[in-house]
C-alpha cells in the first residue's frame, strides 16, 4: 500500500511510482486484492484495513524503541 495515494477514508489511488519493487521484510500482511471502487479507486473491507493500520503501528512502535536504544558510537 505504499505505492497507493490515499484518497479518503479507506480509499487509495496507484501513486505516481511506475515500478513496484519491495523487500520481503517490507511486507507485514497478505490481503486478498482492494475492490475496484472506480477505474483508478481501490477500497479495502474495513476490518482488513484497521488491521493493516494495526500492523503499520506496531511496527513503527518496534523502529522507533530500537532506535532510541541502540548507542551510537
Amino acid at each position: 500500500m505504499k505505492y497507493m495515494e490515499r484518497r479518503g477514508d479507506n480509499q487509495f489511488v496507484w501513486g505516481k511510482k511506475d515500478t513496484l519493487k519491495t523487500h520481503n521484510s517490507d511486507i507485514l500482511l497478505q490481503v486478498d486484492p482492494p475492490e475496484p471502487v472506480s477505474s483508478r479507486l481501490f477500497g479495502l473491507p474495513k476490518i482488513v484495513y484497521n488491521e493493516v493500520d494495526k500492523l503499520f503501528r506496531v511496527k513503527w512502535f518496534i523502529i522507533l524503541y530500537s532506535l532510541q536504544n541502540c548507542e551510537i558510537s
